[in-house]
């Protein structure tokens, strides 16, 4: 697989346990005079030969028979053929230390051939993204609501006589006309007072002009 400048490299380093069966996991490491338990760890480290660069340290903890850890790091800024070194160190056991090297090509970013988007992937740019979705639906229901308000009608409704019901026709006369009277006392009384604030405004006009 070509690997260009600056390109992002994904390192896979498989550690594999020969002395345990498959399904089994790593016993605590036999260390008598330890005060606590300890399981065993293996310390992965990558360096760059030329430079005496190192470019990462990381830890394995896995206790399963085959492990796979991948490390993930930026290809070189130029063009070249670098050395790499991979030290495998164990913090429990002696001697079963190991040194991987490898070397890894890097071209230029221009000689990468052309990308190509797929069709599937092109067709995904004319749907609506997540936000656009949102965004249509709030608007629709805004549109909704504001139709549903201008549909609203405002029907005047005449409060009913309960007072009126279960009365016999002979009865609904008394009423109407007992009703009728208590309307004709009111209008009257009304009159009166509109009469008597009239007189009460000529009686003080003509005390103003008394007093001019």
């Amino acid at each position: 697989e070509e690997i260009a400048e600056k390109d992002t490299v994904t390192l896979q380093v498989t550690l594999t346990r020969l002395n345990l069966e498959d399904g089994t996991r790593a016993s605590p490491v036999h260390a008598p005079f330890f005060p606590v338990k300890k399981d065993e760890s293996w310390w992965v480290v990558l360096t760059e030969v030329e430079h005496k660069h190192l470019i990462t340290v990381e830890k394995i903890t896995d206790l399963k028979k085959k492990v796979v850890h991948e490390i993930k790091f930026m290809a070189p800024p130029r063009t070249g053929t670098y050395k790499f070194l991979v030290y495998i160190v164990s913090d429990s056991y002696l001697g079963l230390d190991q040194q991987i090297p490898f070397e890894m090509k890097v071209i230029g970013a221009h000689e990468l051939p052309e990308f190509e988007a797929h069709k599937d992937d092109l067709e995904l740019d004319n749907e609506a993204s997540l936000f656009e979705q949102v965004l249509t639906a709030n608007q629709d229901s805004d549109e909704s609501s504001d139709e549903e308000e201008d549909d609203e009608v405002m029907v005047p409704t005449k409060p009913a006589d309960d007072s009126a019901a279960g009365l016999s026709e002979a009865e609904k006369k008394k009423r109407q006309k007992r009703l009728a009277g208590k309307k004709a006392a009111v209008e009257e009384e009304d009159e009166t007072s509109d009469e008597d604030e009239e007189g009460d405004l000529v009686a003080d006009k003509e005390e103003a002009e008394l007093v001019d």
